[in-house]
């Protein structure tokens, strides 16, 4: 059996792909604090850290929990309600001029 092992997600290579992710305390309370700001009106959030940290995994796992393809975090459903609509827009920076 082959297996691929990665210690790392790119957000466009892996859109796809069936990833355990299990949060952390940490990306529970981001997750919630990022939905609570998204109701009081910010829309806009930056994701800062070292490589390696979990940015990436925490952005899949937030995308795959709001469109409800999987739930990797706990929330009250009235978060989500007055959020709305959203975008999931993956950009994967470059040396390259955009």
């Amino acid at each position: 059996m082959d297996i691929k092992y990665s210690p790392s997600i790119h957000i466009i290579r892996d859109v796809d792909s069936d990833l355990n992710y299990i949060p952390t305390p940490n990306a529970q309370n981001v997750f919630e604090q990022i939905l609570d700001q998204a109701q009081s009106g910010v829309k806009c959030f930056s994701l800062v850290g070292a490589y390696g940290s979990g940015k990436s995994s925490f952005l899949w796992a937030f995308e795959k929990t709001l469109n409800g393809e999987n739930t990797f975090f706990k929330f009250k459903k009235s978060l989500v309600g007055g959020v709305g609509d959203f975008d999931y827009m993956p950009i994967v920076g470059s040396y390259s001029s955009i």
